[in-house]
């Protein structure tokens, strides 16, 4: 069984999902599960993370009700799924589709067209990481892709108005 003990307002919660636990020897009752470790995202594009002086980390919840799916979007920063409850399937614009089950992470896709929801008859409650930067939506729908283009604006590192020198003479990008 895989256990993960969280310290949440002074109590221990051990939440089980299913595979080997890793326990510190030295730290009686710490325990961590690998949930996602990967270099590509569920469809095997290479991650990317944005180039931006103002980064913004968002971790949010969804909750689906059964059968219900979100319009096409894309996302332009990375975003990681973790499924708490019930299942999350993803179907992309040509067609092909992953579904993840309580317990599972994943990469989600970036600057690709899909959408998702829940297959299933339970709910489905997702946690959603979102390392992006201030003023990038998290979904940016087709439909305002199509008249608005992408709605995330990277810094240029090759304007040389974003490179400084830094007390050493070395450059810096800023």
């Amino acid at each position: 069984m895989r256990c993960r003990e969280l310290l949440i307002g002074g109590t221990v919660a051990v939440l089980s999902t299913g595979a080997a636990a890793f326990c510190a020897p030295d730290a009686p009752g710490a325990c961590t599960d690998m949930l996602l470790q990967s270099t590509v995202t569920w469809d095997g594009a290479p991650m990317k993370y944005l180039r931006t002086r103002h980064p913004e980390l968002t971790i949010r919840t969804i909750q689906f009700s059964p059968g219900t799916y979100n319009a096409p979007h894309i996302h332009e920063a990375p975003v990681y799924i973790y499924v708490m409850t019930g299942a999350f399937e993803v179907i992309l614009a040509d067609g092909r589709s992953q579904t993840w089950y309580a317990g599972e992470a994943f990469n989600e896709v970036m600057n690709t067209v899909h959408r998702g929801g829940n297959p299933g008859t339970t709910f489905t409650k997702l946690v959603i990481m979102s390392p992006s930067m201030e003023d990038c939506p998290f979904m940016t729908l087709v439909t305002t892709l199509q008249s608005d283009g992408p709605q995330c604006k990277e810094d240029d590192w090759r304007d040389p108005r974003n490179w400084s020198r830094n007390g050493f003479g070395q450059w810096f990008w800023h």
